[in-house]
């Protein structure tokens, strides 16, 4: 008992701290259930990309792979410190808008969210400082963001550097509009729709384009023999072995895991504005299963391959040997255009396709952080709005008309199929 009384009365002086610096979320905005699930997620994700950035030196320790495992393990981390003791708390609190119940780990996560909507991205990347270093500190991860790199490795990463500027991109193909038109078309027969795309923005590092173009398990092509990479590997005498392998491996997953957590950030962001607008804001069927709906929707790897064959990434890299082994071994029936009876294979070939948007939305992001993120939201745009009269439902509520819209029809339109 004595052990509590303390615990609350150290909870006290910290709510009273933080309260006299930092001022609440609006009632208004914790009484919806939606509303406080979409700054959950909006912290969630935002706090994991800014993570996920800071912890690049860990690269050479395993790639993005790792990086993501660590990621997650700081969120489980934060979640345990939160439930257990104030360490934590008192650690970020000087930085959060918390109400409520300070010790349920969620309430963490929604002040992050809250913190997006009112204050400067920059706050929120200090936050991440904050936690990314309180969790190194009491041992998480067991990496060393500073570990040094080998003079092998070192070589190798020179070497790919020399392949990556040196390589044909075909530049027409990325970014001339009128050779190949951008659009992706939603639904079938009569109610087909075309929604035409925004121009690819260009990325101006054509080491960063290079990789962003080379996809993340086509790393083995650069090591097959005839390569010109592998040769210059071979004439500095550095042993094609496993080793060698994962430098490049690794390299080229951090772009695809950057990505994958910048659209789910960036949908996280959208879906509010888009929820807040007429006249999906009178729409009182939308909720948090709309609301996940839409944003699963949005991360399909069905849609993100439609993209990333519309700006044709999966072809621009000008490599005879990494394009002999990717349509002969990886995507056979993507790149003939036809069809396996095999669901599984099917499944896997649209994965594959679709990382190539991952890696260039990631590619861009690291780049131009700003162009990215106003590229994304015009395709989120372009797609979400399609949500229109056609879907509308109209029914009869207590003896007065009301409508909304069907938010799934529109998702299977989109992918295809229900989920």
């Amino acid at each position: 008992m004595n052990i509590n009384r303390a615990f609350c009365a150290q909870l006290r002086q910290v709510r009273l701290r933080h309260t006299m610096a930092n001022p609440l979320i609006p009632t208004e905005m914790l009484l919806s259930a939606w509303l406080r699930h979409h700054l959950f997620i909006l912290g969630f994700d935002k706090l994991k990309l800014h993570a996920y950035k800071k912890l690049s030196s860990l690269i050479s320790q395993g790639g993005g792979g790792v990086i993501k495992n660590v990621v997650f393990d700081m969120s489980l981390f934060v979640k345990r410190e939160w439930n257990n003791n104030l360490d934590l708390l008192q650690h970020v609190a000087p930085d959060l808008t918390l109400n409520l119940n300070m010790l349920d780990f969620k309430w963490f996560y929604i002040s992050v969210g809250y913190m997006m909507l009112t204050q400067p991205e920059s706050k929120v990347e200090l936050l991440t400082d904050k936690v990314v270093n309180f969790y190194l500190d009491l041992g998480g991860g067991h990496l060393l963001l500073d570990a040094p790199i080998g003079n092998t490795e070192k070589q190798i990463l020179k070497l790919a550097a020399k392949y990556y500027k040196s390589v044909k991109i075909n530049y027409r193909a990325l970014y001339d509009p009128n050779l190949d038109p951008r659009f992706i078309t939603v639904g079938e027969g009569t109610s087909a729709v075309t929604i035409c795309l925004p121009d690819l923005p260009k990325i101006n590092s054509k080491h960063l384009l290079a990789k962003a173009l080379l996809h993340k398990e086509l790393y083995r092509a650069v090591f097959l023999v005839d390569h010109p990479f592998c040769q210059s590997l071979m004439r500095q005498n550095i042993s094609i072995n496993r080793s060698a392998l994962n430098v490049i491996r690794y390299d080229l997953l951090f772009l695809d895991g950057l990505g994958d957590f910048f659209l789910a950030t960036e949908s996280s962001e959208f879906l509010y504005k888009f929820r807040s607008l007429k006249p999906y804001s009178e729409d009182a069927s939308f909720g948090k299963k709309t609301y996940t709906l839409l944003k699963t929707i949005l991360a399909t790897n069905t849609l993100l391959l439609r993209l990333a064959v519309a700006y044709n990434l999966h072809t621009a890299l000008d490599d005879n040997i990494v394009s002999g082994l990717l349509n002969d071994s990886y995507i056979p029936y993507i790149s003939s255009g036809m069809v396996s009876n095999d669901p599984l294979v099917m499944k896997y070939e649209e994965e594959f396709v679709a990382d190539y948007f991952e890696q260039y939305v990631g590619a861009l992001y690291l780049e131009q952080p700003e162009v990215a993120k106003e590229w994304i939201n015009i395709l989120f745009e372009r797609i979400l709005f399609l949500i229109s009269d056609s879907y509308k439902v109209i029914h009869r509520r207590r003896k007065l008309l009301a409508s909304h819209y069907d938010y799934r029809a529109w998702s299977v339109d989109v992918i295809g199929r229900s989920i």
